[in-house]
C-alpha cells in the first residue's frame, strides 16, 4: 500500500507542473479542470467518464506520466492536451484535475482500509527505506501527513465515486 500512495503523491505533486498553459475555452486557474492549488475539493467534479478516461488512458499508456519526464515543457504538455483529448477530456487540465481528485480518492479509501498498525508499519517503510536520502524521507512522510489531512477536503460524491472504481483504479498501480 505505501508504494501506492507514494506513486500516487507523486502524481499530486507533478500534475500541477504540466499543463499550466490555458487553453482558448479552458476553466480559469483554480477552477474545476482549470489547474492550479486554488481548486475547491468541496465542489463534487468526477464522473464515471472521466474516471473510465483516467482508467482507459493508463491501461493504454501505462507510462504515460513517466514517459513525460525530461521533455521540454511545450512538447510535454501539447502531448498531454492531445492525449486528454483523445480520452474525452477537455484539455490537459481536465485531466489534470481529475487526477488530482481520484488521487486524493485512493488515499482516502485507502486509508481507511488499512488499521491503525498497517498504517504505521507502512510510515516506518518509508522512513527506513534503504538508499532513499533523508531529506527525500522527510518530504515523502510530510507529503503523506499532508494528504491525509487533505483527504478530508474531497467531497463525499468525489469519494464515493473513487470508492466504487478503487480496485480498478488499485489494480493499475500493480
Amino acid at each position: 500500500m505505501c508504494s501506492r500512495v507514494c506513486v500516487l503523491l507523486s502524481l499530486v505533486l507533478l500534475l500541477p507542473a504540466c499543463g499550466s498553459k490555458t487553453e482558448p475555452g479552458a476553466p480559469a486557474p483554480g477552477a474545476p479542470g482549470g489547474g492550479g492549488a486554488a481548486v475547491d475539493m468541496k465542489t463534487p467534479y468526477l464522473t464515471e467518464k472521466k474516471i473510465e478516461g483516467m482508467i482507459a488512458l493508463t491501461k493504454d499508456n501505462p507510462n504515460f506520466w513517466a514517459s513525460r519526464a525530461g521533455k521540454p515543457p511545450s512538447a510535454a504538455t501539447a502531448e498531454m492536451h492531445a492525449l486528454a483529448k483523445k480520452y474525452g477530456f477537455s484539455n490537459f487540465q481536465d485531466l489534470a484535475e481529475t487526477a488530482a481528485r481520484v488521487t486524493m480518492g485512493m488515499a482516502a479509501v485507502g486509508m481507511a482500509k488499512l488499521n491503525a498498525s498497517e498504517f504505521e508499519e507502512a510510515r516506518q517503510a518509508m522512513k527506513d527505506s534503504p538508499g532513499l536520502p533523508a531529506d527525500m524521507k522527510g518530504l515523502m512522510q510530510k507529503h503523506v501527513e499532508d494528504t491525509m489531512a487533505a483527504t478530508g477536503d474531497l467531497n463525499e460524491k468525489d469519494r464515493k465515486l473513487v470508492e466504487k472504481y478503487y480496485d480498478r483504479l488499485d489494480a493499475l498501480s500493480d
